[in-house]
């Protein structure tokens, strides 16, 4: 089995898209830096809704565009993350303040989560001809208890 985030990370439950609190992003960072993760950071932004979730996650991922702001790009593009990041087969995308856009955007935020998840299962399989398959998975950090 490959290597997951929680595998790595104690107290992490799921696969491909895993919710954490905020307070947990220094373990998380460190202990997937110490394993060799590549990591993409993003920050939601407040009032900025999914289209600026959507470019933010782009941009962390360095995806090209069109991925920051059409969605049938934004879900292609990502199953070219071994391309985009040759030097890591395991990738974590960190998005802080996830639940910001999750309260403002809720039908916004569902729609970008389930493309992470579905790219995560799909760059998870099996890779003709018997290479490595690439891990994907995002941690979605809520600011718990703060006033958003």
């Amino acid at each position: 089995m490959t290597e997951s985030l929680a595998t790595v990370v104690p107290g992490l439950a799921g696969r491909g898209v895993v919710w954490a609190a905020q307070w947990q992003a220094p373990a998380i960072t460190a202990a997937l830096t110490t394993r060799g993760w590549g990591l993409a950071r993003c920050w939601s932004e407040i009032g900025g809704g999914a289209r600026a979730s959507q470019a933010a996650v782009a941009t962390a991922l360095r995806l090209p565009e069109p991925a920051g702001h059409n969605l049938d790009a934004f879900a292609d593009l990502l199953l070219d993350l071994p391309r985009l990041w040759p030097d890591h087969d395991r990738i974590a995308l960190l998005w802080h303040d996830a639940d910001v856009l999750e309260v403002v955007d809720r039908a916004g935020h569902d729609r970008l989560v389930g493309i992470l998840r579905e790219a995560s299962a799909r760059l998870a399989a099996v890779v003709p001809g018997g290479g490595p398959a690439t891990v994907f998975e995002t941690v979605l950090f809520s600011r718990e208890g703060e006033d958003l």
